[in-house]
């Protein structure tokens, strides 16, 4: 039987009416880690909990099966995204990165 692979997935994304940043933030950029079988079930699993945040993903960049080798720019980004993987792989199946928001027009 096949198990859940983590997925990373980059996504764009506005804040709802109900979310308390929307007065003053549109929205933003965050990596997404994801625990699932394919990648039907990361949308299903991603789009459920952006939406109980008050998110709405504009633009998802891309999906694929996090590879744990991946390089990243410095040793502490490795390290910050092995952290996040592990998190998803044994706590819970959607992980949320560090927002890179920006400011309402």
């Amino acid at each position: 039987m096949e198990s859940k692979r983590v997925f990373i997935c980059d996504v764009d994304y506005l804040y709802t009416k109900e979310a308390e940043e929307f007065a003053t933030l549109e929205g933003g950029a965050v990596y997404v880690f994801v625990k699932a079988f394919d990648v039907r079930e990361v949308l299903e699993l991603l789009l459920a909990d952006m939406k109980v945040r008050n998110l709405e993903a504009r633009e998802i960049v891309s999906i694929s099966p996090y590879n744990v080798e991946q390089e990243w720019a410095s040793e502490e980004e490795q390290k910050h995204y092995l952290y996040l993987y592990a998190e998803c792989e044994k706590v819970s199946p959607v992980v949320f990165d560090n927002f890179a928001a920006y400011e309402r027009q």
